[in-house]
């Protein structure tokens, strides 16, 4: 039987919003449910966290759906404080692009990266990682991954999440692993179909 993670955490992964929001476009609904339940473990025990701006963000959502309705509810159960007004000046004087005067959306991201920063800081025997589905910067703007990269922390994609979830017992070990095979499957048809096509167009542009 493989070793479980039933102990205090070893790393602490931040989401950011667009994480959370893959959720609904990768899983389908049991999984959802189940994962989100697994998380709301791991938010109450160190092992997954957020700043209350995602929370916010996905609270004024026209229409919220369940990992937003999730997030809400998890925020009162975070173990960690948010980053202070020292931090946030600190990484936003080394890297402006990260804030947006003007946006109406993606105001998280800001503070994600700089609660990961601090994070890093206040809890030096734990790695400290970003899951983010940003990755493209938009001149003037940073995007979260590049933000990342400059300062030494580890991103995740949705796929590297799902990955880096600690497995705390069996039951969720079977969970994650089993969204994880399906979605490599689905991935490796979706490769194999595109490569046919493509076949299929370069046979036609040479006849």
């Amino acid at each position: 039987m493989p070793p479980y993670d039933t102990g205090e955490p070893t790393l602490i992964i931040v989401l950011d919003t667009s994480t959370i929001i893959r959720i609904k476009h990768r899983l389908r609904p049991g999984e959802q449910w189940h994962v989100l339940q697994y998380l709301d473990e791991l938010v109450a025990e160190g092992w997954v966290t957020f700043p209350k701006q995602v929370a916010k963000e996905l609270e004024d959502a026209e229409h919220p759906d369940a990992p937003g309705v999730w997030c809400v509810a998890a925020r009162a159960n975070r173990r960690y404080r948010e980053p202070s007004d020292d931090t946030m000046a600190e990484v936003l004087g080394q890297y402006p692009g990260l804030l947006d005067p003007n946006a109406e959306r993606n105001y998280a991201d800001p503070y994600v990266v700089v609660l990961a920063y601090e994070l890093r800081e206040r809890h030096p025997a734990r790695e400290i990682m970003v899951a983010t589905e940003d990755v493209k910067d938009r001149p003037p703007l940073m995007s979260l991954g590049t933000a990342c990269d400059r300062l030494g922390l580890r991103r995740l994609s949705f796929m590297g999440l799902l990955h880096a979830l600690p497995r705390r017992d069996p039951a969720a070990e079977r969970l994650l692993d089993d969204i994880i095979s399906r979605l490599e499957h689905e991935a490796a048809r979706a490769a194999m179909e595109a490569a046919r096509i493509e076949a299929e167009r370069d046979a036609a542009d040479g006849a």
